[in-house]
Order: C-alpha cells, then structure tokens, then sequence
C-alpha cells in the first residue's frame, strides 16, 4: 500500500472519528429527551414525545451502524476485518418505555448503553487502524 494510499484511509478513519462524536452527542441529546419524558409524561402511555424519543433512538442505531460498514470497508482495505467489532442485536420498539413492576424503563436504558458500549468499540477499533496506517 503506497503512503497515498494509507493518508487517504487515516483521513477517512478521522472522519469516522468526528462522525462518531457526533452520534454520540444526539445520544446526549436523547438521553436528555428520556429524561423529560420520566419527569413529564405519564409512565405507562405512549405519549407522542416517547415515541419520537424511540424515533430518534432507532434513527442513531441506524446511523452507528452504517459508519461500522465503512469502518469495516476500510480495515478490509487494511487487511485487519478481525479489528472490527461485531454488531449487537437491539430491538428498538415502543416496548423499551414499558416499565414493569421495578417502575423504571430498564430495557430503554440497555439499549443505550448497547449503543454507546458499541461506539466504544468501534472508536477502539478506529486507534488500532490508524496505528496500521502510521
């Protein structure tokens, strides 16, 4: 692989780096709309604000895994698709506000932490193909 070719790959790992931090501030975001909704609506209605928060949860997931494709694309290019963390399973529904008899969203908040724990990964994987790039 020429120098070229490896500064190209390094900047499009930055890309994917400020990208990331991006999909982890709207998770900020987010966890800010969950919160007035336990504050504010009533715990065992589907409110309109709810499900724009399930909206918005399903539409980061969606976009964390679209930059894991390209994550993925470019440790193949660098011959190092094992470095690429697999995808966890979520299930974004309605359902994740049901509180059950604990009285708090648990399912709501695994969720997230799937997320977020996933970036994690992901950006571990970003440092160690940028280290193959140095």
């Amino acid at each position: 692989m020429t120098e070229k070719e490896k500064n190209v790959l390094t900047q499009e790992l930055w890309a994917l780096t400020v990208l990331d931090l991006d999909a982890t501030r709207h998770s900020f975001e987010i966890m800010q709309r969950m919160l007035k909704c336990v504050m504010k609506d009533p715990e065992k209605e589907m409110t309109p604000n709810k499900r724009k928060v399930i909206e918005e949860i399903g539409l980061q997931w969606r976009f964390v895994k679209v930059l894991h494709e390209n994550l993925a694309a470019v440790a193949e290019r660098l011959g190092r698709a094992e470095l690429v963390p697999a995808v966890p399973e979520l299930v974004i529904c309605d359902g994740l506000w049901d509180t059950g008899d604990g009285g708090s969203s648990d399912g709501l908040y695994e969720v997230n932490d799937k997320i977020a724990d996933f970036q994690s990964a992901m950006q571990d994987c970003v440092s160690k193909l940028q280290e193959v790039c140095a």
